[in-house]
């Protein structure tokens, strides 16, 4: 189930047909007869639709098999699934949740997070950690994407994906415009997509579960000020009062000065 779920996680599907199966899952289902719905009717994890496509039975068993698939590598210091795709925000919180039961996997995450000439294995251990709750941890994640462009990039992609929704390729559109260190910056001007972003970021700024996203999102509206939401300096002036991570607080702080 695991590489089933890795390779809908490659695809950015949550449907793969069976013509698209890696090798190995392809021999695993035709062992197990998982050719048809009808052998899958009692089956509680795997489906598959009139078309071919195989599915999981719920959208969030995706990421536990996956999470679960690069955990155990993580605690024998292997990467290959770890730097082969970016994880999701909910992947990300199911690692997160086993790293915290085994913590003498933290160092292996973040050496990748320093060390690693792979941009995919570092952003992808800078999630994980990001999302531990320690601001202490969570500083210096921080501190290593301020220094780390092609890392950053990724991160930030990852939200404006999440939060408008949008396919990928859109997203790190976005991110080239909206990083101060890349692209060309955004342009002064209305725009419905941006104000839209703007939105969501300044509900990012309050997401307590990712330490990251918090100052990523406080650094983009710094460059979307003019296409912030009228209330967005009260929110960000709550946003400063409980913010735990130094390096955020700065970021929330900038922002604020830049929206006065």
């Amino acid at each position: 189930m695991q590489e089933l779920a890795l390779a809908m996680c490659h695809q950015r599907t949550l449907r793969i047909h069976r013509s698209e199966l890696p090798d190995d899952v392809a021999e695993y289902i035709r062992v197990k007869d998982y050719g048809s719905a009808a052998t899958l009717k009692d089956h509680s994890f795997l489906r598959i639709d009139p078309h071919g496509n195989y599915h999981f039975a719920h959208r969030s068993l995706v990421d536990y098999f996956v999470a679960q698939g690069m955990f155990a590598e993580i605690q024998v210091a292997k990467s290959g699934r770890l730097a082969g795709v970016q994880t999701t925000h909910d992947t990300d919180q199911i690692v997160k949740d086993l790293v915290s039961e085994d913590r003498a996997t933290i160092p292996t995450l973040r050496h990748w997070l320093y060390d690693s000439p792979e941009p995919l294995l570092r952003v992808n251990s800078a999630g994980i950690l990001a999302k531990l709750g320690d601001p202490v941890v969570g500083d210096d994640v921080v501190r290593a994407l301020r220094q780390d462009s092609g890392a950053r990039h990724l991160y930030l992609t990852a939200i404006i994906a999440r939060v408008l929704a949008i396919e990928w390729t859109s997203a790190a559109q976005l991110a080239d415009e909206i990083d101060p260190t890349g692209g060309t910056g955004v342009e002064q001007r209305r725009s419905d997509t941006l104000t839209r972003l703007a939105f969501y970021l300044v509900q990012e700024v309050h997401n307590r579960s990712d330490i990251v996203a918090r100052w990523s999102s406080a650094r983009a509206l710094v460059q979307l000020s003019d296409n912030s939401p009228q209330h967005v300096g009260q929110v960000l002036g709550e946003a400063l009062k409980v913010e735990a991570s130094r390096e955020t607080r700065q970021a929330i702080a900038d922002a604020l000065h830049r929206k006065e």
